[in-house]
């Protein structure tokens, strides 16, 4: 196969400073993303295409920083949109501009890379979207509703752009991690509510014990991580025979056994309460 292009955002640290150095160790071109520039300097020393830009921006500036990049590269071949943060809360107490914010990063700047990407990609009626979800857009937890919601934002987004754009040859994996061993948890990457209701206290205080014991003893490994990701886009390795990729993937064997227990646990209570609220037809 051919070298590729990469273009990854939230190249900093995490899931995409890993899939940059293991593209870069195989041959293929990276172009990568961060807010801060000096944070991804390292990965130009090792020949990537560097550049800094703010997902939050306005869709114009975004895709004057972004077209600017791949020019540079030379082409685009897969968008890994995989920018994020969490916000813990409790959802009554997070602010409206706290929803926001989370949102415009999570999930509108992703849309915001798709929009400047997608007409390359169009043109040759060739590539690979990939979106990092999280085993958090399959099901709810108590803190981090808003977290949540923008990972059930992505899926569904996926899932709609891989019907919207297999006509055009694209293909769209969203890809749902597990828990594992990168900076994710560490305290300094976690965002938390400025607000406060007495009644949550106990949960917000719980919740950011239960972070900090659980920060660096994940049962997942990042480096094998982004190594099944690389093999999954590429069908290599154990996904050489297989000619496309599901709209969903998880990712890791704590994501594998979750989303067993979620599908189980849905099927029940839909076989349970769906005869008393299926007779509804003309």
């Amino acid at each position: 196969m051919a070298p590729l292009t990469w273009l990854i955002t939230g190249c900093a640290s995490g899931f995409g400073l890993e899939l940059a150095y293991q593209l870069l160790a195989r041959g293929d071109k990276v172009i990568a993303t961060s807010r801060t520039r000096s944070k991804i300097v390292d990965l130009e020393k090792q020949g990537a295409t560097i550049i800094e830009v703010d997902p939050t921006l306005p869709d114009g500036q975004v895709k004057s920083v972004v077209e600017a990049g791949i020019k540079e590269a030379g082409a685009i071949d897969v968008l890994v949109n995989n920018a994020a943060y969490m916000l813990s809360g409790a959802n009554e107490v997070l602010t409206a501009e706290e929803w926001q914010s989370h949102f415009d990063v999570n999930v509108f700047g992703a849309l915001r890379m798709l929009r400047t990407v997608l007409p390359h990609l169009r043109r040759h009626r060739s590539g690979t979207i990939v979106n990092m979800g999280s085993l958090s857009g399959w099901e709810g937890h108590p803190g981090s509703g808003a977290y949540n919601a923008t990972k059930f934002a992505i899926a569904g987004i996926s899932e709609s752009l891989k019907l919207e754009l297999a006509p055009f040859g694209i293909e769209v994996v969203c890809i749902e991690p597990g828990t594992f061993r990168t900076t994710f948890l560490s305290p300094e990457h976690r965002h938390s509510s400025s607000s406060k209701i007495e009644d949550y206290e106990a949960l917000t205080n719980g919740m950011r014990e239960a972070l900090d014991a659980y920060h660096q003893t994940q049962v997942g490994d990042p480096v094998k991580g982004a190594r099944v990701i690389i093999e999954a886009v590429t069908r290599t390795g154990p996904f050489s025979n297989k000619e496309s990729l599901p709209a969903r993937m998880t990712l890791g064997s704590d994501a594998a056994e979750a989303v067993r227990q979620k599908l189980r646990a849905l099927s029940e209570s839909h076989e349970m309460w769906s005869p008393l609220t299926s007779d509804t037809d003309w």
